[in-house]
C-alpha cells in the first residue's frame, strides 16, 4: 500500500488535528515543497487567504456534527506564492484508535484557468480585451435595476455614453484593416488609463464604444465624462510608426423610468450619437424626447412610403418648368 501511495499521481495526506502527518511525493511536489517539509504544518500554512474562512467552517461544521461534503474545490499556496487549485477528498479513519483524517488532492489548476479564460472570452472583446456587449448589457440592466428599486431619495441616477469614431473607414482604406485594429486598441487603452477607475468601458462593437459610469451619475457628471474622452482624441496616435489623429462623436442618455431595458437605453444613445455627427462631428449630443418623436416619425414615414408603392398609391402629375 505504501508504494501504490507513492507512487500515486494524486497527492495524498493523512492529518491529525489541524496538522499533517503524512504527505506523499505527488502531494508535496504540487506545492514545491519536499515531502518532509510538509509533516507537522498546519493546513492554514498552506491554505490560500481567501479560502481559509471557507475550511475553518467547514471544519467547525464537522466537529458540531453537521453535514459535510467530504468532496470540494479550494486553492492552496506553492511555495513561490503562486494558487494551486485542487480537488479534495477528505474522510475520517482511525489510526491506532486514534481519530486522522486522510483524502487526496487533484490539482486542476489547468482546468480552473481553461474555464477562466472560456469565461472572460465569453464577456470581452478579443481584440482590445475591453468588455463586450453582452458583460456590457448586463451591468447596465443591474445599473437600471438599483435605480428603480430604490426610494427617491437614495436614487442613483446613471446614464450611458455611446461613443463612435469619425472617419475610422478612412483609416481603414489608406493604411489596412490591420492599421485600423492598432488604432481600435490604442483607444481603448486610452480610455482606459483615464476612465477604467470610474467608468465601464466596453467595445460595442466595430468603432463603437460604450460607457457606463459607476455610482450616480446625472447631466453634470456626464458631460464632465463625454468632454473628457474628446479631450482624449486631440493628441494623434501611433500607429506603424505614423501619427493618426482620430475624432469621436458621443451621445449621451440620462437614465430615467421611461427605460425598461438596456436596448432603449442604448437605442437612443445611438440616436444621439448620430445627431452630435449630423452637427458635425466631434462632439456630443445629450438624447431628448424630441429625438425619438422624430426617430419614430422618421421611420413611420418610410413605412408609410413603402406601403403606398405597394398599394399604388401615388399619383404622378407633369408640371413645365419654362
Amino acid at each position: 500500500y505504501r508504494t501504490l501511495v507513492e507512487h500515486s499521481q494524486v497527492g495524498v495526506f493523512i492529518m491529525q488535528g489541524d496538522n499533517y502527518t503524512y504527505a506523499n511525493q505527488a502531494f508535496a511536489a504540487m506545492l514545491g515543497r519536499e515531502e518532509s517539509g510538509l509533516a507537522g504544518m498546519s493546513f492554514r500554512d498552506i491554505m490560500s487567504p481567501e479560502s481559509l474562512p471557507v475550511s475553518e467552517q467547514r471544519d467547525r461544521d464537522r466537529l458540531a456534527g453537521l453535514p459535510v461534503a467530504p468532496d470540494f474545490e479550494t486553492s492552496l499556496l506553492h511555495r513561490d506564492g503562486r494558487r494551486v487549485h485542487v480537488r479534495v477528498s477528505i474522510g475520517p479513519v482511525l489510526l491506532d484508535g486514534v481519530e486522522h483524517m486522510t483524502g487526496t488532492v487533484l490539482d486542476i489548476t489547468r482546468q480552473r484557468e481553461a474555464e477562466d479564460r472560456l469565461r472572460f472570452h465569453a464577456t470581452h472583446d478579443p481584440l482590445t480585451g475591453l468588455p463586450n456587449r453582452m458583460l456590457f448589457n448586463q451591468r447596465l440592466a443591474q445599473a437600471m435595476q438599483q435605480s428603480g428599486q430604490a426610494p427617491d431619495r437614495r436614487r442613483r441616477r446613471y446614464a450611458v455614453l455611446f461613443l463612435d469614431l469619425d472617419g475610422f473607414k478612412w483609416v481603414n482604406d489608406s493604411l489596412g484593416h490591420g492599421a485600423g485594429d492598432r488604432l481600435l486598441v490604442e483607444i481603448a487603452r486610452r480610455l482606459e488609463d483615464s476612465l477604467l477607475e470610474h467608468v465601464l468601458i466596453a467595445r460595442y462593437g466595430g468603432d463603437e464604444f460604450t460607457l457606463l459610469p459607476d455610482g450616480d451619475c446625472g447631466h453634470d457628471r456626464a458631460v464632465d465624462i463625454a468632454r473628457s474622452v474628446l479631450r482624449l482624441f486631440e493628441q494623434p496616435f501611433e500607429i506603424a510608426g505614423q501619427q493618426v489623429f482620430s475624432a469621436a462623436s458621443l451621445g449621451i442618455v440620462i437614465g430615467g423610468d421611461g427605460y425598461e431595458s438596456p436596448d432603449q437605453v442604448l437605442r437612443d444613445a445611438d440616436t444621439a450619437m448620430y445627431r452630435a455627427k449630423a452637427a458635425g462631428k466631434s462632439g456630443f449630443v445629450i438624447f431628448d424626447d424630441a429625438m425619438h418623436q422624430e426617430a419614430l416619425s422618421r421611420l413611420q414615414l418610410e413605412t408609410d412610403f413603402r406601403l403606398a408603392v405597394e398599394r399604388s398609391e401615388f399619383q404622378l402629375h407633369y408640371q413645365p418648368i419654362i
